[in-house]
């Protein structure tokens, strides 16, 4: 009896037997870098963490029965670099020159707000 009460209170949009159906999704749901910089005055040191969290969701339905499976994946990656001061100052105009065309190709394909 619970089995038939089951099936009248199946959605109305669903069939009330199905054979066979499987519906995945998968999402990159975030993906975001912090960086910061320090100096002790005489090294610079400058760290990069990055992180990417995805998520995948399957639902596969045989017949009347339905198997769910979940899972979320965290991963992360880091770097550190630490430089003299003197040899920072002593490359600043090589570094410079090297970024400026980057920030430049950067910034122009910012949106317009």
């Amino acid at each position: 009896m619970t089995t038939l009460q089951a099936l009248r209170n199946a959605s109305a949009n669903q069939p009330w037997m199905t054979l066979f159906n499987r519906e995945s999704m998968f999402t990159r749901a975030a993906r975001f870098q912090v960086a910061w910089a320090e100096s002790d005055g005489s090294t610079v040191t400058i760290a990069l963490l990055a992180f990417v969290l995805e998520a995948q969701s399957d639902l596969t339905q045989v017949l009347f029965f339905k198997f769910a499976t979940n899972s979320v994946h965290f991963r992360h990656k880091s770097g550190t670099v630490s430089v003299e001061l003197g040899r920072l100052r002593a490359t600043r105009d090589a570094i410079a020159a090297k970024v400026s065309a980057f920030t430049s190709s950067y910034i122009e394909t910012l949106p317009d707000l």
